[in-house]
């Protein structure tokens, strides 16, 4: 379904049903697990539980607190860096430009005008290679 929304370019559906499959998978796990956050592969004596792995009282007040004070400031952080790229990158920027082929007998190759010589830059790299670099590696010639 969502392979087929991304080809009907319907971008928005598929990164929902992308979000809502990979948050189900997740959700299935903690349910499975519940009340286990970690088994123990020796005895059930060992597994980590919800109540075990819980912070005391004052840690979590003061996360509280903390997250009340920062969480808003790392959202509106988010929403101006958005609003910032926003024009920045379209999906323009990631389609494939379509290459220009001559059909076969066109005016160019009617006139007699023939590749282009072998040597290109790949060749200039090549007999900068030779000529020395790394030091006391090769020759010109």
């Amino acid at each position: 379904m969502t392979r087929a929304s991304v080809y009907e370019d319907r971008d928005g559906f598929a990164f929902t049903a992308t979000t809502v499959t990979m948050a189900s998978c997740v959700a299935a796990i903690f349910v499975d697990l519940y009340p286990n956050v970690m088994v123990s592969s020796t005895s059930s004596a060992y597994n980590l539980t919800v109540h075990n792995a819980a912070s005391g009282n004052y840690s979590l007040k003061a996360m509280t607190v903390v997250v009340i004070v920062f969480l808003p400031l790392v959202l509106a952080y988010q929403a101006w860096t958005y609003y910032v790229f926003r024009k920045r990158v379209s999906a323009s920027d990631f389609r494939r430009p379509r290459r220009h082929r001559e059909p076969r007998g066109s005016r160019r190759q009617s006139q007699g005008h023939s590749p282009p010589p072998p040597g290109g830059p790949g060749e200039l790299s090549r007999i900068a290679r030779c000529g020395g670099w790394p030091p006391g590696r090769g020759t010109i010639r």
